[in-house]
């Protein structure tokens, strides 16, 4: 399939610069939801609850599905902050030595801030 390359108008250029703007002054929260790469782990527990406008239960049960599934991963029975932070390391510990890494870890790297940080 040979490459295609259109060039668009003036005024085609407006209007998507007005939907632009008109979308982002008042944007579609459900879109956002929808369009938004989330587990279908959390996806399936917040989804209704998010549609109904219910965000802190949304968020609420959605960390909550993250905190057993650090279960699973670690087999710790801590919760909450202990658990993040004993399953995915805390940066204000040096050295920092998580059960799950995301990253190297790497001290000597020079974005090791950002390793941490992530």
């Amino acid at each position: 399939m040979a490459d295609y390359q259109r060039v668009i108008s003036i005024s085609e250029l407006a209007m998507l610069y007005e939907a632009l703007t008109r979308e982002t002054k008042t944007p579609d929260s459900n879109l956002l939801f929808d369009t938004h790469p989330l587990h279908p782990r959390v996806r399936g527990v917040s989804e209704s609850l998010f549609k109904k406008q219910e965000y802190f239960n949304s968020v609420f049960e959605a960390t909550k599905v993250l905190n057993d599934f650090l279960r699973e991963l670690t087999t710790l029975q801590t919760s909450e902050t202990t658990l993040v932070s004993q399953s995915l390391g805390d940066p204000n510990t040096k050295p920092t030595n998580p059960r799950i890494k995301l990253n190297p870890l790497d001290p000597t790297s020079h974005d090791y801030g950002s390793q941490q940080n992530e």
